[in-house]
């Protein structure tokens, strides 16, 4: 990944493309700031800021903003449990945070 996930307001973050197409996803930026993320069958478009997702054309809340920090779009790991059903947990020993499905 470009960069290591990081803690954001005392919040696990990890760069959004990076992770999404290590999985396999097609991730697509517009000019207005929308990012479309496609995991299987799953459609997710989120807005830079903003709490609110359309998850396969349902509007719905996110725990966290999307972050853009340090030329980087950021994603919370809530987030990711929320749309895509990711569960997530840090590792101290090996200052590693993992990820399951």
């Amino acid at each position: 990944m470009p960069s290591n996930p990081k803690q954001i307001n005392g919040k696990w973050y990890v760069p959004v493309r990076a992770f999404m197409q290590y999985l396999g996803s097609n991730v697509d930026w517009n000019t207005d700031g929308t990012i479309n993320i496609t995991y299987g069958k799953t459609q997710a478009n989120l807005n830079i800021g903003s709490t609110k997702a359309r998850l396969n054309n349902k509007t719905l809340e996110i725990p966290d903003a999307i972050v853009l920090n340090n030329g980087l779009t950021w994603i919370s790991t809530d987030d990711l449990t929320t749309l895509f059903g990711f569960n997530y947990k840090y590792d101290s020993n090996t200052n590693m945070l993992m990820f399951v499905k």
